[in-house]
């Protein structure tokens, strides 16, 4: 494994519908590792054969059909693939692997509430229930290299989109 690893998350909307520009912005700024939330696909329909020819031959999938859906695409070997269903209701949210250098990855997508807060709420105290990171927290566009002794060091890293609007509409 590299002393460095490059990690992009991103809330995709369908990775089916997007697939060319995921591809683009692989070759072009070539992290490691890429996050994505919203695939919007069942596992079996995911396009992993195109981003395995531009070199991301690791794949963790956890998908449902029309919502959600995330998953790790990576160039640096996957293990250990586990999704979680922390609102036991059937949504793919949340897939975590492990790295060879002994970290674990959290890809999780939460959804903005609706009109009520129910939705978000739930979404809230499930996620108090994720692993504590020890050491890093990426979310956002693309986290800084990660070096070799903050990956010593480092428990999980959690990637994804939490929006913290209790509305789909923010109010600021």
């Amino acid at each position: 494994m590299a002393s460095t690893l490059k990690i992009a998350t991103w809330n995709i909307n369908s990775i089916r519908f997007r697939l060319d520009i995921v591809k683009r912005f692989l070759e072009e700024e070539a992290p490691d590792i890429l996050c994505l939330q919203e695939t919007k696909t069942v596992d079996d329909a995911f396009p992993g054969g195109p981003l395995r020819e531009i070199g991301y031959r690791h794949q963790m999938i956890c998908g449902q059909p029309a919502y959600h859906g995330v998953a790790i695409v990576s160039k640096v070997p996957l293990r250990d693939r586990e999704c979680f269903d922390w609102q036991a209701n059937g949504e793919a949210r949340h897939v975590a692997c492990r790295l060879d250098c002994g970290f674990r990855l959290h890809n999780v997508y939460v959804p903005a509430g609706g009109e009520g807060r129910p939705r978000i709420a739930g979404s809230i105290s499930a996620a108090s229930s994720f692993p504590r990171p020890n050491a890093i927290t990426a979310g956002g566009a693309i986290a800084r290299p990660i070096g070799p002794r903050t990956i010593a060091a480092a428990g999980s890293i959690i990637c994804g989109r939490a929006p913290i609007s209790p509305r789909r509409r923010s109010t600021t």
